[in-house]
């Protein structure tokens, strides 16, 4: 959507400074834009995981290694950037460490940086993570010790008792919704659509699109004015019908 410019970042000592509710997070960071496209990039990221060839690198390792992606990954997603978006980068001047340039000259620079070898790198400090993150309750259902903390363990979880409800997998959309499956019925078995969130208020907070849901997968059912035409699946209360062991 735009290249932006990481200016400070601080630790967060009360839940209160945080303006998110669906993680407990442990840093804030402020960034000042250089350039916002008219357009997004299409970073083509396909299939069930999520991997792009155009970049060649999966979207995991973006989301999770933001301060940590290897000199190569880099260079792959900022010439893909030039690439594509190379009018508008040329075509912007901005102020940057005082000097005007263009977007595509700071990049360029950067790109630079990166090509050097890698003794030469300043790379940017990596956040401490801690080994031992927060836990939920246990459960101790089919391998899994705790309950999901975020969508990743739910869809973990759902994937243990799709079978006993009736489901099977069919694909995962790049946008839209999650999965597409196939629900036993007396028809047959009929394709639905999927939207998986840890809590099922999150649906409404990330603000999807009621009429191409119809089913919402969360560990927690807390939305109380869900539209009547979305069913809920809520883990919590599944796991307590199904055997613990398969």
């Amino acid at each position: 959507m735009g290249i932006w410019r990481l200016i400070r970042e601080e630790y967060v000592t009360s839940q209160e400074e945080v303006p998110w509710e669906d993680y407990e997070y442990k840093w804030q960071q402020w960034f000042d834009p250089i350039i916002d496209f008219k357009a997004p990039m299409s970073e083509a990221f396909q299939g069930t995981s999520k991997y792009s060839e155009k970049l060649q690198i999966a979207a995991m390792r973006i989301v999770g290694s933001v301060v940590s992606l290897s000199s190569d990954e880099i260079l792959r997603y900022l010439d893909k950037i030039i690439e594509e978006k190379i009018i508008e980068l040329s075509m912007t001047e901005v102020i940057y460490n005082g000097i005007q340039k263009s977007a595509e000259v700071i990049l360029q620079s950067i790109i630079d940086l990166y090509s050097r070898e890698p003794e030469t790198i300043v790379t940017p400090p990596v956040i401490k993570q801690e080994r031992d993150k927060p836990v939920g309750e246990p459960i101790n259902f089919r391998g899994m010790v705790y309950a999901p903390l975020n969508e990743a363990g739910v869809v973990l979880l759902f994937s243990k008792v799709m079978n006993e409800l009736g489901i099977i997998y069919e694909s995962s959309p790049i946008s839209g919704f999650d999965m597409v499956g196939r629900l036993k019925t007396e028809k047959g078995y009929e394709r639905k659509h999927f939207e998986f969130e840890y809590l099922s208020s999150h649906f409404k907070v990330h603000k999807h699109d009621p009429a191409l849901v119809d089913f919402i997968v969360c560990w927690e059912h807390d939305w109380k004015n869900c539209p009547e035409e979305i069913q809920v699946i809520e883990l919590k209360q599944v796991i307590k019908d199904l055997p613990a062991a398969f």
